[in-house]
């Protein structure tokens, strides 16, 4: 999925500092991932707003904070529904009533898939501690041999990691199947870590790109079945840093 750059209105104030001194506050570009979104079938949609990252300065503003935002429905990226795990770009104006609910200036730009973690309901397969920060979910036809071979070391990470990483199956020819990926808003077989398909990896030979969804293990595939397992393990490391002092000791 290739998206483009998005420019944001950028300002150095704080939202929430600003409003409150009675100043009329600027502005603010954000990244962040919807964590939980309601729109009740009407104009407005309100969301939960993890931000990711801040675009330029935004005093009071940081990775983690959660911003509750609201949009109307002309401001939606056209044939695009936004859910839950959605990464989006928006430009943030001045908060507004009691619960402090920022509303988005401009347009929506939808980013991709956010980290989150997602658990799903009713798999054919589920290993793991469900609290371990790396959830896989891997939804595929597993009547097909290179889907069976992702998951056979999928499992297999899961049974010597259940720690650090936990693994949902799901076969896209049951009705669970079908159910998660209608929730999952995918219509081909993914490989889900903690929500993104798409990832670089980081080899010997240097950064490759990989989509963990359609068919693996072909000439034109976008990965194969060893390469989700290379994500899981990069993920990991990535989430749960050796300490130096243990790294040396290994």
């Amino acid at each position: 999925m290739k998206v483009a750059r998005v420019a944001f209105v950028l300002v150095s104030v704080g939202l929430l500092a600003v409003a409150a001194a009675g100043q009329p506050a600027a502005p603010v570009g954000v990244v962040g991932t919807i964590t939980t979104l309601n729109t009740d079938g009407g104009a407005v949609s309100q969301c939960d707003l993890r931000v990711d990252r801040v675009e330029g300065s935004g005093k009071g503003l940081d990775a983690g904070m959660i911003l509750k935002v609201s949009w109307h429905r002309e401001q939606s990226p056209s044939r695009m529904v936004l859910g839950p795990g959605d990464l989006i770009g928006v430009t943030l104006g001045q908060p507004s009533g009691e619960g402090g609910t920022l509303p988005v200036e401009g347009a929506v730009a939808f980013l991709g898939r956010g980290e989150f973690l997602n658990p799903g309901k009713n798999p054919n397969l589920d290993l793991g501690s469900p609290q371990a920060k790396v959830l896989v979910k891997m939804l595929a036809p597993l009547s097909a041999d290179c889907h069976l071979h992702t998951a056979d070391l999928l499992q297999g990470i899961a049974v010597k990691d259940p720690g650090h990483v936990r693994v949902q199956i799901y076969d896209a020819a049951t009705p669970p199947g079908r159910e998660e990926m209608r929730r999952e808003r995918l219509t081909c077989a993914t490989v889900l870590v903690n929500n993104r398909y798409e990832f670089t990896l980081q080899t010997p030979e240097g950064e490759r790109k990989v989509q963990l969804w359609h068919k693996p293990n072909t000439p034109t595939s976008s990965y194969n079945s060893e390469d989700a397992l290379a994500v899981v393990q990069q993920e990991i490391a990535r989430l749960y840093p050796v300490p130096p002092a243990q790294a040396k000791q290994g």
